[in-house]
């Protein structure tokens, strides 16, 4: 949601609006510019805050300059804080800045400081300079290799970090502090007379009426699963005629099943029409790829930037600025632990074979050092954070309503 450079000498001075960002002297914070967003600044004259928020339905739009005092101030950060949509914020006092996020994961925010200046960017590819070997984790690019990935403030360059959600990161001293562990329920008999399908359907058709949006402007991927059908249905149901669908249609006999089941679904509501981009003609590592022209490329974004980029470049061509997502239907459907005939321990860890004992031995030292249970599954965070920042480069806004169901 934010692109930032702000010089620590800078960090107590008023701050103004110009352009397209906030502004003290030579320091500068730009929020992300998208219709179902909204941004202000909140200032006691001492202590500033700026944030970035999803657009609440029923909500008027915040003033952009709000000047208050210091017990109104307060008031405004934890209701900033604690606002029900994604948003990110950063407060600005002498010599420190500290950002906090909420738990919806939409647009990472990458962080790195050089000398008295901090660098961040929900693009990664912004801090470039501070991505070269030297500067390679040993830990993180071992969890790359081996297919054991974790969420975390950690990235695969030590001098940059991933602000996790409901994180608050501190510019004095770098200093990152992870949130209490998020609590979650446990699966309960149902009633005689619940209605399961029913009450889903009522959650969603909430999480999607809660949003500010133009359907007109709206794409629903629709790969054939269960979580994007249902959201599909749900937002077909809500706006007739009006939504987009979309997918990245793969091959072979998954690529089958994936057709059968779309036509079903488009034959059983009532799309805008439906966008396909073939993945088969966008392959990991071709040599039109970004790596085979020599452009800078993100390996989480890997291997399907390519075939994505190229899906919304077809969908905002026909002037769609918003993607209705699911949320991972194997990340959604996971056993839990509790689940589980036989609980997983560090015996069912399996690593290729060319991996070596001292490695192991340090991924499994460095524990210790992730983010606490989150709302919502580790795994969809990690894959928002992968795919997203190719969403906001082509200007969409990506939205799950199952973030808050799940």
């Amino acid at each position: 949601m934010l692109k930032l450079q702000p010089a620590l000498e800078d960090l107590g001075q008023p701050w103004n609006w110009s352009a397209d960002r906030w502004v003290a002297g030579s320091s500068w914070i730009e929020p992300f510019q998208h219709p179902v967003l909204e941004h202000h600044l909140v200032t006691d004259g001492t202590t500033t805050f700026m944030t970035v928020r999803e657009r609440l339905r029923g909500c008027s739009a915040p003033t952009a300059v709000e000047r208050v005092d210091t017990a109104t101030y307060r008031r405004r950060v934890k209701e900033a804080q604690s606002w029900p949509l994604d948003f990110t914020t950063v407060e600005c006092e002498r010599g420190q800045a500290t950002f906090s996020t909420g738990v919806w994961g939409t647009a990472p925010l990458y962080l790195a400081s050089t000398g008295d200046a901090l660098h961040g960017s929900w693009d990664l590819m912004d801090l470039r300079r501070h991505l070269h070997a030297e500067a390679l984790d040993d830990t993180a690019v071992s969890r790359l290799l081996t297919y054991w990935r974790r969420y975390s403030r950690q990235t695969l360059w030590r001098d940059v970090l991933m602000l996790t959600e409901r994180a608050r990161f501190s510019r004095g001293g770098l200093a990152m502090a992870y949130p209490e562990p998020a609590a979650h329920s446990r699966a309960r008999e149902l009633r005689k007379d619940a209605d399961p399908v029913a009450a889903l359907g009522a959650l969603l058709a909430d999480a999607i009426g809660q949003r500010i949006f133009d359907p007109t402007a709206s794409a629903v991927e629709l790969s054939g699963g269960l979580d994007s059908a249902n959201v599909a249905a749900s937002l077909a149901e809500a706006h007739p005629g009006l939504v987009t669908c979309c997918a990245m249609m793969i091959g072979g006999t998954e690529g089958a099943q994936q057709r059968r089941r779309r036509v079903e679904m488009i034959e059983n509501a009532d799309f805008r029409r439906d966008v396909q981009v073939a993945g088969l003609a966008f392959p990991p590592l071709n040599p039109l790829g970004a790596r085979g022209v020599g452009q800078p490329v993100h390996p989480d974004e890997e291997p399907f930037g390519k075939a994505t980029t190229a899906m919304l470049g077809a969908v905002t061509a026909r002037g769609v600025r918003v993607a209705w997502t699911g949320i991972g239907g194997d990340e959604m459907l996971a056993l839990r632990e509790w689940e589980r005939e036989t609980p997983l321990d560090q015996d069912h860890m399996q690593f290729p074979e060319w991996v070596t004992a001292p490695t192991i031995d340090a991924l499994l030292t460095h524990e210790n050092q992730l983010a606490p249970a989150t709302p919502i599954t580790e795994v969809t965070l990690m894959a928002f954070a992968c795919r997203w920042p190719l969403y906001l480069r082509a200007g969409v806004w990506p939205i799950s309503p199952w973030r808050p169901l799940t």
